[in-house]
């Protein structure tokens, strides 16, 4: 490799532009049409698109098995149980376009309660972290 007179290397021979491999003009169309078939519903992964309650129901799920709580429950239960609750806090009586409802666990998880649905209450942000690890049954209204 040959430098130029402040000891930098000369145009074309710097190491650090790696370009890679040269492929033919045939090989890199189908490398591209193989790339463009990997998108979206195609994906081999694909699930149906983010879906940020799916998302956020996945993590519920993760924290409490790292915790060590035995049971677990579907999105699917979770929409039930807050249309059985009238999508409204039972601890405030607000609905839910007006607050967010979260998952609050009846026995907390912190004293051996499970992550079924059984033990699972719909609760807004504020009441939930009021309730903090008391155990409290609210009843549907």
């Amino acid at each position: 490799m040959e430098r130029d007179n402040k000891g930098r290397f000369t145009l074309g021979h710097n190491p650090y532009l790696w370009t890679g491999k040269k492929h033919s003009k045939k090989s890199r169309k189908k490398i591209s049409e193989s790339r463009k078939r990997a998108k979206g519903k195609n994906a081999p992964n694909w699930k149906g698109g983010i879906n940020k309650e799916n998302i956020y129901a996945l993590k519920k799920q993760y924290r409490a098995r790292k915790r060590g709580a035995s049971g677990s429950h579907t999105l699917a239960e979770w929409q039930t149980l807050k249309a059985q609750y009238n999508w409204t806090c039972p601890a405030c009586k607000r609905k839910e376009p007006e607050i967010k409802l979260t998952e609050d666990h009846i026995i907390p998880l912190s004293k051996g309660g499970s992550h079924n649905i059984e033990n699972i209450q719909p609760l807004c942000k504020s009441c939930n972290s009021k309730k903090r690890v008391k155990i409290i049954k609210y009843q549907i209204s």
